[in-house]
């Protein structure tokens, strides 16, 4: 079997594409149509994470209305957690083989119905499967993502658009927190906000069944010209076996499991957020999901101007941006853990630790998933979040137990320690990445 590194074609080593010839209506109805590609990935994208949010907004509700301890909600956001990663363990090859349209329409669909179900029950275990299924529904949105991004744009464009439809996620979980926790504020049920998120959900898959496209053909576009066409990808004739062991020995791949793992947990960190401002600040259930916002809009603004940069940056640059930023999430969480502190500050580090964690979990999986994988690249992408997942279960368990007997200042102080664990695998992996990125091949890799 022939050496990965041998064969393996780094972004930075791509040659410059050559513009197609073709006539000047066929480049616009092509600009046309990779707009409306974005349009109707960002609208899925922003539905399906809605729902995916609204179960953290409610969170206090329950709590409230139901009577579970923070342990039963550490469970139940488990039992989500473990559902996504089953998801994950086949969304992506599903992509991969049906097609990205298809596969963002199952998704969508099952999302809503599965969501509008958690909304009826009340009885705690039969909540806690419905959780695992409606989580396990969701993961099939970013590898299909993926897998029509690939279709319709060039590899040098990959960072701008993956950006910018990161912020879809963003956007859907701070519009959750505003939207919902303000309908919670005013006296909506917390059922009716469930019942809200999926209505929407439903409206956008609508949308899609009309405007999304798997690939330039569908619409009788010239297929993209991309790197692959000229150089060979070394994964183009393999079984997902074959890829699956050529990924197995690679140091960067493990090196990025451990951190998507850490990345993954500290993720989870805005499923607690509104159960944690309102016990610790003594907020109401509304006002304290509305404020957990803060961490959403760090997010978003961190994950669109982060892939802007990310692509202008060279290797070496990469390493320390990359780095910066989880030592800045240590801090956040540290702060968080150690010290007992005003709403204001809470809220700011709250910020800080979105503003710093998003770029670290959404570009180096989908940087060295297009490169590294070739044509699997949705199977690597969801086989690194699935791993990162069940690390998330752990967290869920874990911070629920940790919150309830032990107090919030602890379950900060275990992210911190997971971040700190996060910073040392990622600055590993990037600073192996720019000496692949430089022509300068580690043995160990």
């Amino acid at each position: 079997m022939p050496d990965i590194e041998d064969t393996e074609v780094s972004i930075n080593e791509t040659q410059p594409l050559k513009e197609p010839k073709t006539n000047g209506s066929s480049n616009f109805a092509k600009r046309i149509w990779q707009a409306i590609t974005i349009f109707s990935l960002y609208i899925s994208n922003f539905g399906v994470v809605v729902c995916r949010s609204a179960v953290d907004v409610v969170l206090p509700s329950l709590q409230e209305d139901l009577g579970y301890n923070e342990t039963q909600l550490g469970a139940l956001l488990a039992f989500g957690s473990a559902g996504y990663f089953c998801g994950s363990m086949i969304s992506g090859y599903t992509a991969d083989k049906i097609g990205g349209k298809q596969m963002m329409m199952i998704t969508v669909l099952t999302t809503a119905i599965m969501t509008t179900t958690l909304g009826w029950i009340s009885q705690y275990w039969i909540m806690c499967i419905f959780m695992f299924f409606d989580k396990m529904m969701m993961s099939g949105s970013w590898p299909a993502m993926t897998n029509v991004i690939s279709k319709w744009f060039e590899k040098k464009s990959f960072g701008k658009v993956f950006g910018v439809l990161s912020t879809a996620s963003r956007l859907g979980a701070i519009f959750a927190n505003l939207a919902l926790g303000g309908l919670m504020s005013i006296g909506v049920h917390w059922r009716g906000a469930m019942f809200t998120s999926a209505a929407i959900l439903n409206f956008i898959l609508i949308l899609i069944a009309v405007l999304l496209r798997n690939s330039p053909k569908d619409v009788g576009l010239k297929e993209m010209e991309k790197d692959e066409d000229k150089i060979p990808h070394r994964l183009d004739k393999t079984t997902i076996w074959n890829a699956l062991w050529i990924f197995a020995k690679s140091v960067r791949f493990w090196l990025l499991i451990i951190s998507s793992m850490c990345t993954s947990s500290i993720m989870e960190l805005q499923s607690f957020l509104p159960l944690y401002l309102k016990n610790s600040q003594n907020l109401t259930p509304g006002i304290a999901s509305t404020l957990s916002v803060t961490f959403g809009i760090g997010c978003a603004i961190s994950v669109l101007i982060g892939g802007t940069i990310y692509d202008r940056l060279g290797p070496i640059s990469k390493f320390i941006f990359m780095t910066i930023l989880m030592i800045l999430c240590t801090v956040g969480c540290a702060v968080l853990g150690i010290f007992q502190t005003s709403l204001t500050v809470v809220l700011c580090m709250i910020f800080l630790i979105g503003i710093a964690i998003s770029p670290c979990f959404y570009l180096p999986v989908t940087f060295f998933a297009m490169n590294f994988a070739g044509k699997w690249n949705g199977t690597m992408i969801n086989l690194l979040d699935g791993i990162g997942l069940l690390a998330g279960i752990v967290y869920d368990l874990v911070g629920g137990i940790l919150a309830e007997y032990l107090g919030w200042n602890t379950f900060f102080g275990l992210t911190a320690v997971v971040s700190i664990l996060g910073t040392i695998t990622l600055s590993l992996f990037m600073y192996l990445q720019n000496l692949h990125d430089r022509g300068l091949e580690p043995i160990c890799d």
